[in-house]
């Protein structure tokens, strides 16, 4: 008997620990204002923030809870969501852009066209972006101040560093903001190596690479000339990329038409309809501090 024990005792081993995930749905039937979700963003704090059709909802102890703020238009969906490094939520309904800070909520007046994404410099420089128009604002005491029109119709943004500013446009390819005199280098499918002209999602690496999520799929954007997508490293995702956002382990989350995509360390996983996520159409995405993950659709969440 103690030699059996001792045969059993070398064939045990320890090889290390593994995440095991589950999830949690929430639809109009958990509180949300709307089922159908566009926008995502956690908090500092790890609060959860979400844009629906018919208004903005915070997660709060498993439930979750409409946040009141005055819409000055009646298309109340709320489809940007952007939390900067002070902690504070922005939220983008229609025309109509709102700070959120605690309890208390600030409104902007109307832009003229409506609002499409934001970011942040290094520097603390707040930059927004409408359909027709790049914004900055400087520091609290400020407004928004235009910056430069927009060809097309714009659709996303990113920021790295103090200088590097990219949009994508649903038409017109991609713009770099480039010169003393601000103006725009654009990329084209036509002359590039970008998938497509129509770009959803743009996000900086930790090596301040492009990533540029297109209705064609992903494609990677050194900021000189070189452009690499799924012909040349298979592991990057195909198909129509709603959203994408990284995070500091090397995790790249892509929101597809198709469900939920995982990058990380080279191959691919997928977390597909039903067990997953309550539609395959996903329309964002968001990783808090601690490795959360939401996934938005446009039949509910999944976190």
């Amino acid at each position: 008997m103690i030699f059996e024990e001792a045969i059993m005792s070398k064939r045990a081993y320890f090889n290390g620990s593994f995440e095991q995930r589950t999830r949690s749905f929430y639809t109009a039937a958990q509180g949300l204002p709307a089922s159908e979700t566009f926008s995502l963003a956690f908090d500092k704090k790890g609060v959860l923030y979400a844009g629906t059709a018919k208004g903005l909802a915070v997660l709060d102890g498993g439930k979750a809870v409409p946040v009141n703020i005055s819409y000055q238009q009646t298309d109340c969906a709320v489809t940007m969501l952007f939390c900067d490094s002070r902690g504070c939520i922005w939220a983008g309904s229609g025309n109509s852009l709102f700070c959120i800070q605690g309890k208390k909520t600030t409104a902007f007046p109307c832009f003229d066209t409506p609002v499409a994404a934001m970011g942040e410099s290094e520097d603390g420089v707040l930059w927004l972006l409408t359909e027709d128009y790049l914004y900055s604002k400087k520091d609290d005491k400020s407004e928004f101040k235009k910056v430069i029109d927009v060809p097309g119709i714009g659709s996303c943004l990113a920021v790295h560093g103090t200088k590097n500013i990219y949009v994508g446009t649903k038409k017109s390819g991609l713009l770099g903001l480039i010169g003393k005199r601000c103006h725009w280098a654009e990329l084209f499918k036509e002359f590039t190596g970008i998938l497509s002209n129509t770009v959803n999602c743009i996000a900086f690496d930790c090596t301040g690479y492009l990533w540029v999520g297109t209705d064609k799929g992903v494609c990677v954007y050194d900021g000189k000339a070189h452009w690499l997508s799924a012909k040349e490293v298979p592991s990057i995702p195909k198909g129509c990329i709603n959203d994408m956002v990284f995070t500091a382990d090397g995790a790249r989350w892509f929101a597809t038409s198709t469900g939920l995509v995982l990058l990380k360390e080279g191959a691919l996983k997928y977390y597909g309809f039903k067990r997953w996520v309550p539609s395959p159409f996903v329309t964002a995405a968001a990783v808090a501090a601690d490795g959360t993950v939401c996934a938005a659709t446009n039949e509910g969440l999944s976190l």
